[in-house]
Parts: structure tokens; sequence; C-alpha cells
């Protein structure tokens, strides 16, 4: 059985789900802590400006609100733009395609160069809504995405799984 091996966006983001932590929101609000305190207590000074009706230093806390908005946008666009490089990269990393014989797993890349794994170096694998994460025995994951896989073809690859992964 053959299978592509380059993972789309969607994918990706599932991977993510798959490997972050149910730890990685608080900790990075603790991370940011001084960030957050700070926020929040321009936040309750503007709530207590706006109660009280005292009309007095509206431009600098518009401007501190204006410059608090500019790091935010900043925070997220960078953040994205270096989503999709390092998912350049991942995608230029990735074998072309996968393929699933008795004796194992092979990957492919474009120069014709191809990796082996036997089924005894794949300890676990995990189905998910896009991809399947297998769990290999000298660490680290391997993905095989089935989004766009027809039914009949994703039972085949269930199989052939349970029949080689404990």
């Amino acid at each position: 059985m053959q299978i592509r091996g380059k993972l789309t966006l969607p994918e990706v983001r599932e991977i993510v789900s798959f490997t972050r932590s149910k730890w990685y929101w608080p900790k990075l609000l603790l991370r940011n802590v001084y960030g957050l305190l700070l926020v929040i207590a321009i936040l309750w000074g503007t709530i207590a400006k706006v109660m009280s009706g005292n009309r007095e230093h509206w431009i600098g806390l518009s401007l501190i609100w204006l410059v608090i908005a500019a790091i935010a946008v900043w925070a997220v666009l960078s953040s994205q733009r270096t989503y999709e490089k390092a998912f350049t990269n991942l995608h230029k990393q990735l074998p072309d395609w996968l393929i699933f014989d008795d004796e194992g797993m092979r990957t492919e890349i474009k120069s014709g160069r191809i990796t082996f794994h036997p089924w005894n170096t794949i300890t676990a694998w995990q189905e998910g809504r896009l991809l399947i994460r297998l769990t290999m025995a000298e660490g680290g994951f391997m993905f095989i995405p089935f989004s766009d896989m027809p039914p009949t073809d994703r039972n085949n690859l269930q199989v052939i799984l349970r029949m080689h992964i404990s």
C-alpha cells in the first residue's frame, strides 16, 4: 500500500494537537505573568476611569491601548510567519511516499532514496481525525496522512497496522 507522505496545513495543525501538552496554555500565561499583570492593571484602571466619569488623561490612556494592540498584532503576525516558515521547512524534509508491506514501512523521496522501518521499530499507533501517529521505538513519531484517502484504503491501512503493531 502506498500513501502520500507530504502533509497539508490542517494535518500539521492536528500534529500540534497530538504533541502539545495539556499544560501548554497555563505555562504560556505563567511565562508571561508580568505582561499579563500589566495588562490587567491597565484594564482595571481604564474600567475605573470609565465608571468614575473622569475625562482626564484619555489621550495617554488611548495611546497605551494603541501600543498594546500594536504589540498584539505584531505578535500574531510574527508567529504566523514563523509557522509558515516552519511548515515550508517541514514539507521539504518529509518523504513523498510511505509504502507499507509485510516487512515494514518504507519512505521514499523524489531523489529515489528509500528508508526502511521494520515493524519491530514501531511500538504503537494512534488514529486522529486526519492522520495516524506512529510511535517509533528509538523515540519520535511518524505521521501518516489519510485525509484524502478513500474509506476502503483507510480500513486496509488500519488492518495492516493492527496486524503488525501491538
